[in-house]
């Protein structure tokens, strides 16, 4: 996690150590039968992977192994949602230093830098990662904004909430504790308020 804070973002299209590698379209095709032959095209697109992604029970680390190869980098150029994808099923697989590569690739200056839902999944995976400090930094970025959509400002708010509990829970001075206890109190109402979405309103109370 430090050296990706360090350099701002680690390149998810490095190639994986060589137990995880695809090294070309042959290799895929006999080692990862799960991949529909829609994958494999003339000129791989992210339209195909994102298919795939969609999928129930859709084999995400390999997947992300197989956009990593040479012959599939042009992928990641074709918008952000394949990226977005890539960064939430990461997240929720329970990855989230890999979903923290994806998006700080997506936000690169070249790439998609003003992307919300990638902003939002950064801060989430480095909260998961357990850096609430870099985290904070960057949700507060997001909530300075005059442009996000409710349901992501919502999200932004509730992140606040969890991750002044998470710094709650590190302290143990006691009047440290108690205020950022009710400093989360306050971002989850505001998200509650802002959305009446069951998740803020339950840690609120």
């Amino acid at each position: 996690i430090a050296r990706i804070i360090a350099l701002g973002f680690a390149d998810p299209c490095r190639p994986l150590p060589s137990t995880t590698r695809l090294t070309s379209h042959a290799t895929a095709r006999h080692g990862f039968a799960f991949l529909k032959e829609s994958v494999f095209v003339t000129a791989p697109t992210a339209a195909a992977v994102l298919e795939q992604l969609f999928e129930k029970g859709a084999q995400v680390l390999n997947l992300l192994a197989l956009c990593r190869t040479p012959e599939f980098y042009p992928v990641w150029s074709q918008g952000p949602e394949l990226l977005r994808r890539f960064a939430r099923l990461l997240l929720k697989q329970g990855h989230p230093t890999l979903a923290l590569e994806v998006a700080a690739r997506g936000l690169a200056e070249k790439a998609y830098p003003n992307d919300l839902d990638l902003m939002f999944c950064r801060a989430l995976a480095l909260a998961r990662s357990g850096n609430p400090t870099r985290a904070s930094f960057f949700v507060r970025e997001m909530l300075d904004r005059s442009d996000l959509p409710p349901a992501i400002h919502s999200d932004a708010l509730s992140l606040t909430g969890r991750i002044r509990k998470d710094m709650a829970a590190r302290t143990s001075n006691r009047p440290v504790r108690l205020t950022r206890l009710r400093e989360a109190f306050g971002f989850y109402k505001q998200a509650f308020d802002l959305s009446g979405d069951t998740f803020p309103g339950i840690n609120a109370a």
